[in-house]
């Protein structure tokens, strides 16, 4: 007797137990609140040669370390920015938008995670065309000698990223004259072919316009981009000279004063000239160092030019030329530099690069691969096999089941800098033939999933924005870990309490058939203790008899 009831009272313990650990375990996961990506735009714009930097806010109850996703990966990428309190901000980025991926809808799925739980909203973005303005080739001044020919032939190096050359016929080219009487055309082609004449003598500033034919059918949101689509038109300055004989431009001032300089200090070395042409036109200026050049000037009978040398061992000599000419007759002026090393510090790459923002966006992880059989073929090694190896033993995967996953980043920003360069390798669990339903956070098919058999190449995960209820929301999209109120509250319910109080119940009916079935063993015992001694008694009548 006592032995059943120790055993009742310990099923009773054990069961109190459970009811309690339940309730706790439902309020615990009451209190856990999933991340909330705030409003997003339904469609968001960027328009071509530009870079999309669009901005959102999210918000964690619990100020939890947040991580963002961006699917599908190719030419926009996501990343964190900043947090203040429970309010975080990321960035939709990308590089710059050319002219092939203009014109199209980009569906993305924009998800952030505490690890735990996850929100992800969805929205579009469009790529807009622009109309690019025609460019033209610089021409510079143009010098015409009547004692040495009369004949003038230029054409006009102009490009149009939508309509092509001067000679697709697409391009409208217009000719003015600044000062002087208008002596030349410029044809449908884009080509001057003049003959000079005595009576055309002087210095002529002509204006060489190109008007493109405009988008024939711009996006309805072009104004987004401020313009319309409508043609636009380019202008080039040149500056002509037509003499009976021409005179060769000097240069009649220079800085420095010596030819061979010894750079024995940090920093820039400074040049300038003066230069001078007596048939009264301004010489274009070229500055050259070591062959290549590094400036033009137009314009203007002062130039200057600063430069400075990357450090190498040994004293190492370059020459700095600057070439001055009319079109026809040149003169130059060279300067030898010999940089000392010792006192060369180049602090400029540096500087430059703490200035600048790096912007990394990577691919989609590539598929998980069996690191031991990429070993054995060559694929992974060295230093990247060990801390794979390691990191999968850290994790308790096997040789069998350790794989890796690589991919691609590259610094949209252009900083030439490698500082916060991404990982572009990171351990996976291997498996053979990876699907949507193998329990296993894995890539396969088009992407990766955000979480186990959820995400990217499957079914969309849940969330908080999905319009559906689950994860323990007490609506569609509301309470439980999504945090927001149902607005309905009348018609709220509970559902975590309804589940305790069912176990509850259950667990009740459990004790109560439990006790039943304890009394019920007792009974058949005592009667067939009554039975047994009922059996004896007679048995001892009989031999009495």
């Amino acid at each position: 007797m006592r032995k059943g009831r120790l055993f009742v009272l310990f099923y009773l313990a054990v069961f109190s137990f459970i009811i309690l650990f339940s309730f706790l375990a439902t309020a615990e996961s009451e209190n856990i609140k999933a991340p909330r990506i705030n409003d997003v735009e339904k469609e968001i714009y960027v328009c071509e040669n530009s870079m999309l930097s669009y901005e959102l806010k999210t918000s964690d109850p619990e100020e939890a370390n947040l991580t963002y996703d961006i699917y599908p990966k190719d030419i926009f990428f996501i990343k964190r920015i900043g947090k203040n309190g429970s309010f975080e901000t990321a960035k939709i980025f990308s590089g710059n938008i050319s002219k092939s991926t203009t014109k199209q809808k980009y569906r993305r799925t924009l998800i952030v995670s505490d690890g735990k739980f996850m929100d992800a909203k969805n929205t579009i973005i469009s790529t807009i065309e622009i109309n690019n303005p025609p460019k033209i080739e610089k021409i510079g001044l143009r010098t015409i000698s009547l004692n040495e020919s009369l004949q003038f032939y230029q054409r006009i190096d102009a490009k149009d990223l939508e309509d092509g050359t001067g000679d697709s016929g697409k391009l409208e080219f217009g000719t003015f004259f600044l000062n002087g009487n208008k002596i030349f055309n410029v044809n449908k082609i884009g080509l001057i072919n003049y003959t000079a004449k005595t009576i055309d003598v002087g210095n002529y500033d002509v204006k060489i316009c190109v008007s493109d034919k405009g988008i024939k059918s711009p996006q309805k949101n072009i104004n987004f981009c401020g313009q319309n689509g409508s043609s636009i038109t380019s202008c080039e300055i040149f500056h002509l000279t037509i003499t009976e004989l021409n005179k060769a431009p000097t240069i009649s001032e220079r800085y420095p004063y010596i030819n061979k300089i010894n750079k024995t200090s940090e920093g820039e070395i400074y040049f300038n000239i003066t230069t001078f042409d007596p048939d009264g036109s301004v010489p274009d200026v070229f500055w050259y160092v070591d062959g290549e050049l590094k400036k033009e000037n137009y314009e203007n009978n002062i130039s200057t030019f600063k430069t400075d040398f990357t450090c190498q061992e040994g004293t190492i000599h370059h020459e700095v030329k600057v070439k001055i000419t009319d079109g026809l007759l040149s003169d130059s002026v060279s300067w030898d530099v010999a940089v000392n090393p010792k006192s060369c510090i180049n602090t400029t790459k540096k500087i430059e690069n703490f200035m600048c923002k790096e912007e990394w966006g990577c691919s989609e992880w590539y598929f998980c691969q069996n690191s031991k059989k990429s070993s054995e073929t060559g694929t992974l090694k060295g230093k990247d096999y060990e801390k794979v190896t390691n990191e999968c033993s850290g994790n308790s995967l096997t040789d069998e089941s350790c794989g890796f996953q690589i991919r691609n980043c590259f610094d949209y920003g252009l900083c030439n800098s490698p500082f916060s360069k991404p990982k572009e390798i990171q351990i996976c669990e291997f498996s053979i033939n990876p699907n949507c339903f193998d329990r296993i956070k894995n890539c396969h098919g088009s992407g990766c999933e955000f979480a186990v058999d959820c995400g990217g190449p499957c079914e969309p995960c849940a969330s908080c924005s999905d319009e559906i209820e689950n994860q323990g929301e007490e609506g569609i999209d509301c309470g439980g870990p999504c945090g927001l109120e149902c607005q309905d509250q009348s018609t709220k319910i509970n559902y975590s309490i309804i589940y305790s109080f069912i176990l509850f119940v259950a667990i009740l009916l459990f004790l109560f058939l439990t006790v039943q079935t304890l009394k019920i063993i007792k009974m058949k015992r005592e009667l067939k203790k009554m039975k047994d001694e009922d059996f004896v008694e007679k048995g001892e009548m009989k031999n009495e008899k």
